[in-house]
């Protein structure tokens, strides 16, 4: 650790230990294979033969690593974004012999780690809501939001875990920093914790604090309470205002510069080839600077942007129609032109004249007015 604290990200230093061990790794202690490793990873430096030796290197003594070791070890390939399948598994395999062994800190970073590299490890997961229940009592806000959001994020929704956070959470709201409170209440969001009490309070925390938020906050707050499908209440429209109030005032109303994912085989991306062919410049399945991925999305002439949104059987449900209302309202206060089409029919099946019919949407909405087809 003296390495990471004393000299910081030192590009010279990293690079000579760096290179030093590629040589000796073989002499390393699992002590010694796990804190450089998260020493790297603390600093940012994902040095990708070094993390390799160390994955290798690790292999042949994980089960000689103290909790301590598997916590820091998983958290640091984590971080420096290497997902090594073989040591993940292996780190998994010691995390549940040794999960009694675990601080409240090691539990929430075991997850935190799985959860950031995507895999699904059951039971890993299974061991530490168990382990948790002990401990829980006296995790710190951190430890309550990175264990929340990891269980989340991986799409675990183990009951008596998260009756356990909230209840330990409840109390403790205005002690969270404003990006562990919204990793948290996306986190509740994300599992269907949708408990009135629970989010009046939220909003009663977040609406003193707004102006400290940045942006990753409100679009997780805002995201949260419109799946929450509550009822409104005076609270969450003074919170609703505010989080437009600031986003305004930020000057959130264009483009992230990340895209989600694009899949060839639904109804939206056919949906998607059309429009692409009638309107130039139009995209698909690009984030909104406040978090909402938009289906297809273009620059108006005026610099405003038009989002079509390509509504599947769902959509149609009153509680998806209300997340959806929610969401709209937002991105048109944001000065958002929202668009939604329905693919499908009266029956549910895909419609027949899917080209006409989103040609004819799009034309009354005056959409192709500049775009001649």
């Amino acid at each position: 650790m003296g390495i990471c604290h004393y000299w910081q990200n030192d590009p010279e230093l990293f690079d000579a230990v760096a290179a030093a061990a590629l040589l000796r790794i073989g002499e390393f202690s699992p002590q010694g294979l796990s804190i450089t490793a998260w020493a790297f990873a603390t600093v940012s430096r994902s040095d990708p033969k070094l993390f390799h030796v160390i994955a290798a290197a690790s292999l042949t003594r994980v089960r000689a690593f103290s909790e301590q070791n598997i916590a820091n070890m998983a958290w640091a390939y984590a971080k420096a974004s290497r997902n090594d399948a073989l040591l993940f598994d292996a780190l998994a395999v010691g995390a549940v012999t040794k999960i009694d062994e675990f601080i409240p800190q090691g539990l929430s970073n075991m997850v935190w780690a799985y959860a950031t590299v995507n895999r699904r490890e059951s039971k890993l997961f299974d061991a530490v809501a168990a382990a948790s229940l002990t401990y829980v009592g006296s995790f710190t806000t951190q430890n309550l939001a990175n264990m929340a959001w990891a269980f989340a994020k991986i799409e675990i929704y183990d009951r008596i875990l998260f009756d356990a956070l909230a209840a330990e959470a409840l109390p403790k709201f205005g002690d969270f920093n404003s990006l562990d409170f919204a990793y948290l209440m996306w986190a509740f969001a994300k599992v269907g914790r949708h408990d009135a009490s629970l989010f009046q309070a939220a909003a009663a925390t977040v609406l003193p604090r707004i102006d400290h938020c940045g942006t990753p906050e409100l679009g997780m707050i805002a995201w949260a309470f419109d799946q929450a499908d509550l009822p409104s209440t005076a609270k969450a429209e003074k919170l609703f205002a505010a989080i437009v109030k600031k986003a305004l005032k930020a000057n959130l109303i264009g483009l992230d510069s990340k895209c989600g994912p694009q899949r060839s085989d639904t109804i939206e991306a056919q949906c998607a080839e059309l429009v692409l062919q009638w309107i130039p410049g139009a995209m698909r399945n690009r984030y909104h600077q406040m978090g909402r991925e938009l289906d297809i999305v273009f620059q108006a002439a005026d610099g405003s942007l038009v989002n079509i949104e390509i509504d599947e059987v769902y959509h149609r449900t009153p509680r998806q129609r209300s997340i959806d209302s929610r969401r709209d309202r937002l991105l048109r206060r944001l000065g958002v032109h929202v668009v939604r089409f329905d693919a499908f029919d009266e029956f549910g099946r895909e419609r027949e004249d899917l080209a006409e019919a989103l040609h004819s949407s799009l034309r009354a909405e005056g959409i192709l007015a500049l775009f001649p087809v």
